[in-house]
């Protein structure tokens, strides 16, 4: 599922999996510094490249291939950042 703008604006309040790299350092085209940047507005939001196409059209195929193993799973599911629970 592609991603909005609502949805880009949502992720400035907190940090997501795809995050975790830069901000360990691991992450070999972003750092620490830029997800702070980023999440202060002072990045702006990047256009969809081409991979996030392609992903964005395999993503459908992709569950199919995971629900033959699996078994039935949610589409197109938003999690609200209000609904995460931290488990201590």
């Amino acid at each position: 599922m592609p991603i909005t703008k609502e949805m880009l604006a949502a992720r400035r309040g907190w940090v997501g999996a795809s995050e975790l790299g830069a901000l360990f350092g691991v992450d070999e085209y972003s750092s620490a510094w830029n997800v702070w940047a980023h999440k202060c507005g002072l990045i702006e939001d990047q256009p969809a490249s081409e991979a996030a196409d392609a992903g964005n059209m395999l993503e459908p195929a992709l569950i199919d291939v995971a629900e033959r193993s699996l078994g039935p799973l949610d589409r197109n599911v938003t999690v609200p950042a209000d609904g995460l629970q931290l488990v201590s």
